[in-house]
């Protein structure tokens, strides 16, 4: 399906969350807007179903997401093309599981930045705590 970026936004001023490069990848495969809409909703109900499950938000608009799903596109449609889908129940299922992994990588990454980050400031303040304490023995 060409033209593929027109379908998906009926202005200019409301880009999508996926890259020129990642829908053109989707217009390739899709045959019909209807389809090309079908695989976007299942990428999004991947990305809210992993939200919901580690309890993060986070934004696809970022230029490393961006190269992540690109990526992720061309293994899932390599893997589609080459496999002989005895062990995928069906395309869409694949899809799903496929970018919910890449979620889940993504909100563990954040997860782990939250945390590292709080761990200094815990470690900043138990530091400070013990030099007062060692200020008022003196």
């Amino acid at each position: 399906m060409t033209h593929a970026q027109e379908f998906l936004t009926d202005q200019a001023s409301y880009p999508t969350f996926l890259n020129q490069e990642s829908i053109d990848l989707l217009g390739k495969w899709c045959n019909t807007p209807k389809e090309l809409h079908r695989f976007i909703g299942i990428i999004l109900n991947a990305r809210k179903d992993t939200e919901k499950e580690k309890q993060v938000h986070f934004f696809l608009d970022h230029d490393t997401y961006q190269q992540q799903m690109t990526n992720t596109i061309r293994r899932f449609f390599n893997a589609i093309r080459k496999d002989d889908h005895t062990i995928h129940t069906t395309t869409e299922n694949y899809l799903y599981g496929t970018f919910k992994h890449l979620f889940a990588d993504i909100a563990n990454d954040i997860l782990n930045e939250q945390w590292q980050k709080e761990d200094e400031r815990n470690e900043q303040a138990f530091l400070a705590n013990v030099e007062q304490q060692l200020n008022n023995k003196q």
